[in-house]
């Protein structure tokens, strides 16, 4: 094999419309439309703080391939246009467009489907950000074919460089992994609970404190609505429900008293654990808040995210061959940065119990990696994801020399 080069994705203003449209030729525009079309459906459907923190978010890669399907069909240029919810299509047309004559058709059927019919995009746009990632560092890419036999389980695909094959499985996380509260059903019981605050002319703060998870039935939610309308109060109100649940209301009489945001941050911040869930509503002039409801639900047991990552891990391994170097790549969603978690760290700890424990000697690394930052130098668009990588210690260098992986060790 010829010496390795590294491969770069380029993506201008001007080209952009050029990668929207291989998209669209690629899934389909029947079927772009039709997912569009239930997608603003469920948009009309949906309101409050659901639509605006779940639904939206969920559907943005949608949403930007919308607003960008608008721009060509009326002609526009891309130029100084690309919006960030663009961004994320973009992305994934660009990735398929360099590596598509390197995926096998079958492979393309299987992502178009994946894309098209999966309600939650992040596996997929995982799979494929980790191959543009092998790609553009000069591999070559060969999928695993799902086995014909049942209960065979196999890696994404294979890394093919210089002497070197490596063996790569994707595991992408949902932010609510492992978590006692789900935010979904956070927002939904936010969009209850706030409107009876609304109705008895109040304003300030509700504390409520769950034993264990948050129930998901409408009827808890209802009947916890009901509890509170019937209780609250001007002052300082406990509320104990059946099941030990337990709100805590400081509420006064809205009277057009003003906050600014950046103070209420600040408060909510000071106050916040890593367990905390805030919702809030208010009236707003510019950077004031006027008579603001904050909502903060919180659960009395710890969540169990990294439990759930180490599930993970262990269940990745069990899908290698044992005959090539192999890596684990783990989307953790919603990390800003990774900065300060090299050592000494909660997920440092984790990962190296599962090297410890659970690795045999082909497995090189674990690589978590987040959502992608987007950046503009002049017309150029440049895209990152945080990352953070930690290499095993057992590694058998028998399966190759160290692989390249996102993040440093």
């Amino acid at each position: 094999m010829d010496a390795m080069k590294t491969r770069v994705f380029e993506v201008e203003e001007r080209t952009a419309s050029r990668y929207f449209k291989r998209l669209e030729e690629f899934l389909g525009p029947d079927d772009i439309d039709q997912k569009i079309s239930q997608i603003e459906r469920e948009l009309q459907i949906e309101t409050g703080l659901y639509k605006q923190y779940w639904v939206l978010p969920k559907r943005s890669w949608w949403l930007g391939l919308r607003d960008a399907k608008y721009l060509i069909h009326q002609g526009r240029t891309f130029r100084r246009a690309i919006t960030p919810i663009m961004m994320p299509a973009l992305q994934t047309a660009v990735k398929l467009s360099y590596m598509h004559s390197s995926i096998p058709e079958w492979k393309r059927k299987e992502f178009r489907s994946r894309i098209l019919t999966d309600n939650i995009l992040a596996p997929v746009l995982f799979e494929i950000d980790c191959a543009a990632h092998f790609f553009m560092s000069g591999y070559d890419i060969r999928w695993f074919e799902i086995p014909q036999e049942k209960g065979i389980r196999t890696p994404e695909f294979i890394a093919i460089g210089d002497q070197t094959e490596i063996e790569v499985e994707c595991k992408a996380k949902k932010a609510d992994s492992g978590r006692r509260i789900e935010r979904a059903t956070f927002y939904r019981l936010a969009d209850t609970l706030i409107p009876v605050i609304q109705k008895k002319g109040l304003c300030g703060d509700i504390f409520l404190t769950i034993p264990a998870r948050l129930p998901h039935t409408i009827s808890w939610q209802t009947e916890a609505a009901k509890v509170l309308g019937e209780q609250i109060k001007p002052g300082v109100t406990i509320i104990t429900l059946p099941e030990g649940e337990q709100f805590r209301c400081e509420l006064k009489p809205t009277n057009g008293s003003e906050i600014l945001i950046q103070d209420l941050q600040k408060r909510i911040s000071e106050n916040s654990t890593p367990y905390s869930h805030y919702a809030l509503y208010s009236n707003r002039n510019n950077n004031i808040l006027i008579d603001p409801i904050i909502f903060k639900l919180e659960s009395e047991k710890k969540d169990a995210f990294l439990d759930d990552v180490l599930e993970s891990l262990r269940d990745a391994e069990g899908q290698f061959t044992g005959k090539r170097a192999a890596i684990i790549s783990c989307m953790v969603p919603e990390i800003d940065s990774f900065e300060g978690l090299q050592t000494n760290s909660a997920i440092q700890v984790m990962t190296y119990t599962f090297f410890e424990r659970y690795a045999r000697p082909f497995i090189n690394a674990v690589s978590y990696v987040s959502d992608a930052k987007r950046e503009v130098q002049d017309n150029v668009i440049l895209s990152d994801m945080p990352s953070l990588s930690f290499r095993s210690h057992k590694f058998d260098e028998k399966f190759g020399p160290p692989p390249p992986i996102y993040g440093k060790k």
